[in-house]
């Protein structure tokens, strides 16, 4: 049965149906750029574990890390996500004011 080419795929369905406009360069080239920094996510995720390993018990914050590394809040955050997703970095029950805002925050430190 043929259906009525206002039914066909096109755009993005046609994407999940692999018929019509080609949406896989723009994903290709995607892939291409997470792994052309890989190496600098790597080191970035162990210089993050390495100051929360040299914080012990006491842990640190977000923003402490950030300032004791020194990196960018977007860089920091996402490797301490992706250590606690390894199972090597887990929230502690305290939380510190922050020196910016004031807001209480989340300790974290490494198993």
């Amino acid at each position: 049965m043929n259906q009525h080419p206002l039914f066909q795929p096109t755009g993005l369905a046609a994407a999940s149906t692999g018929t019509g406009t080609d949406f896989g360069a723009p994903r290709q080239a995607s892939l291409e750029a997470a792994r052309s920094i890989r190496w600098r996510i790597d080191g970035d995720r162990l210089r993050v574990l390495e100051c929360l390993r040299a914080a012990g018990a006491r842990g640190r914050t977000d923003e402490e890390m950030q300032e004791e590394i020194p990196m960018s809040p977007n860089t920091q955050r996402p490797r301490r996500g992706e250590l606690v997703a390894l199972g090597v970095v887990v929230p502690t029950t305290e939380k510190r004011r922050t020196r910016v805002g004031g807001r209480k925050a989340v300790v974290w430190v490494a198993k």
